[in-house]
């Protein structure tokens, strides 16, 4: 048993399954799952802030421990970000732990969550909605980092995964990521697929859980509404520009 060398922390609907998949496809890299999660072995363990609704937290130490096997073993819960007790407890018992943080654009990370929820909301996407149900507060990425990461971690144990660039540059974006974990970079053969089929965790895989192709996601939604387009990108601004004051460098390929 061994606790993981590195945690995606997040964010929410910036790629971190398909970046789980992707990793788990590395022949030096083993990625967990919660095996007790009904949903084919869930990717997202949620054991650092006890997340419902297995209340992973409460099945110990040991438990967690178990779920890691190899040189290089990682675990992902895209909500670990959002809440400062889930990086003091990391701190305490792995305080050496890699961390990769997934983001995007936050106007396209918001109106992705809204399409995921929207057949069960029933609403339009308007800022009384996101102001509502925690879209803003998701894509507020460098506030997340200075309240709930910085405290507890140096900024060198955490490494930004910039979905866009990701999705443009797999492979070359991969092999950075590989330096950063330390591990033989690894080139991946890439299959386009529909993020219906990506989230569909029986597919593809092999008996040991693991997906046969490397997946890269491709979706379409309805393009949201110029005013609602205008509204986000002068609310996200200021913290955008926080970000980039913390990466050192802009990310252009928000740029409106």
């Amino acid at each position: 048993m061994k606790f993981p060398d590195f945690i995606i922390i997040g964010a929410m609907k910036c790629g971190t399954t398909v970046l789980w998949h992707n990793l788990n496809r590395h022949p030096y890299i083993n990625m967990c799952k919660n095996w007790e999660d009904p949903k084919v072995a869930s990717t997202e363990i949620r054991f650092w802030n006890n997340g419902e609704p297995h209340k992973t937290w409460d099945k110990g130490i040991d438990w967690y421990k178990s779920l890691f096997d190899g040189d290089c073993c990682g675990e992902k819960s895209a909500n670990y970000i959002e809440e400062s007790i889930s990086m003091g407890r990391m701190t305490e018992y792995i305080p050496n732990v890699k961390l990769i943080l997934n983001i995007r654009n936050p106007i396209d990370r918001a109106y992705s969550e809204y399409q995921m929820q929207r057949a069960k909301i029933n609403r339009p996407f308007d800022m009384d909605l996101v102001n509502q149900r925690g879209y803003l507060y998701r894509g507020m990425y460098y506030q997340q980092i200075n309240s709930n990461v910085l405290p507890f971690f140096p900024k060198e144990s955490l490494y930004i995964v910039i979905q866009e660039r990701m999705k443009n540059n797999i492979n070359y974006e991969l092999a950075k990521l590989c330096d950063f974990l330390e591990v033989r970079p690894h080139n991946f053969e890439i299959e386009e697929t529909t993020a219906a089929k990506a989230t569909d965790r029986s597919l593809d895989l092999n008996e040991d859980g693991r997906v046969r192709l490397y997946k890269k996601w491709h979706s379409e939604y309805k393009p949201m509404s110029m005013e609602m387009g205008k509204n986000l990108s002068q609310y996200f601004k200021k913290h955008n520009e926080n970000l980039f004051k913390f990466l050192g460098y802009e990310i252009i390929e928000w740029r409106n």
